[in-house]
């Protein structure tokens, strides 16, 4: 099976050792930052966020 080009998470993936591993593993951790931390994402990866936000979404709001 072939690994994903990026990953997913909330806030509480937000960590320089996951983002490290993943990066080993050729992985883009997609997360915003936590509120301690200065921001060093790019534009790009906040719409991919926001992509995932809305499917979130629309999947919860179709379960109610």
């Amino acid at each position: 099976m072939e690994a994903p080009e990026y990953l997913s998470g909330d806030k509480a993936y937000d960590s320089d050792h996951l983002n490290a591993d993943l990066a080993a593993s050729g992985i883009e951790m997609i997360a915003p930052n936590r509120a301690n931390r200065r921001n060093t994402k790019d534009g790009r990866s906040r719409r991919r966020y926001l992509r995932r936000w809305r499917v979130e979404h629309l999947f919860a709001w179709l379960q109610n």
